[in-house]
């Protein structure tokens, strides 16, 4: 029952965000499960949205580049 991990607009896990040094985070937001589920089909335990600075080259968990340019999550968001 954990909550949906999106980093810089892609849908991330846990291990991804816990490999993340705070001092790159610009902003983070955590969506509550109603809010979350208006906008996220499968956001029944709420969203935690997490948006890297620019000038951050990271990789994930799995050695994957974190980009940070915003593409929203289509096939996660509904349409409304």
């Amino acid at each position: 029952n954990l909550p949906l991990v999106i980093i810089n607009g892609k849908v991330s896990d846990f291990k991804t965000l816990n490999s993340i040094d705070p001092k790159t985070i610009e902003k983070m937001e955590i969506l509550k499960p109603k809010k979350a589920q208006e906008l996220f089909d499968n956001a029944k335990n709420g969203v935690i949205v997490v948006t890297l600075k620019n000038t951050v080259d990271q990789k994930n968990a799995d050695g994957n580049s974190l980009d940070n340019k915003w593409e929203y999550v289509l096939p996660f968001a509904k349409c409304i």
